[in-house]
């Protein structure tokens, strides 16, 4: 994580969720839980963050394939955990709270990967996927 100054810690849930402070009120949460494994802390926690006045960011590698556009050839990951109904609606849960997509805010239909592997050229044909996500809550702009 990336900050001027150093964070300071102020919540976590073992590996998988950090919440960090940096100032007097910016919130950092990183998640690392594979699709819906153990997403019932982060879903929890995350629910507490979003209803707090100060601006707060959830952002991390999620192992969630959100939609569609946020993977080429949709249809060759049917299978794939990161493309599962259940995976997809743990996500939902998120923004059922009160999360957007900050990226989708920004490109709501542009084809934007965060992620390619490593065989077949798959930068280079740009046949890539989003998993790492950065949501914000939408109860106060974040400056």
């Amino acid at each position: 994580m990336y900050a001027p100054s150093k964070p300071i810690l102020i919540a976590g849930i073992g590996k998988n969720l950090t919440a960090a402070r940096r100032g007097s009120d910016f919130k950092i949460a990183t998640y690392n839980v594979d699709g819906v494994n153990g997403r019932m802390p982060v879903l929890l926690h995350a629910a507490g963050l979003v209803k707090q006045k100060s601006p707060v960011v959830l952002a991390g590698d999620y192992n969630v394939i959100p939609t569609d556009i946020d993977v080429y050839k949709p249809e060759r990951w049917l299978d794939d955990a990161l493309f599962r109904p259940e995976s997809r609606a743990a996500y939902r849960e998120l923004l059922d709270q009160g999360w957007s997509d900050a990226l989708r805010q920004l490109h709501p239909s542009e084809r934007i990967y965060t992620f390619w592997d490593y065989f077949r050229n798959s930068y280079g044909r740009d046949a890539g996927l989003r998993i790492e996500v950065d949501l914000r809550a939408t109860t106060r702009a974040i400056a």
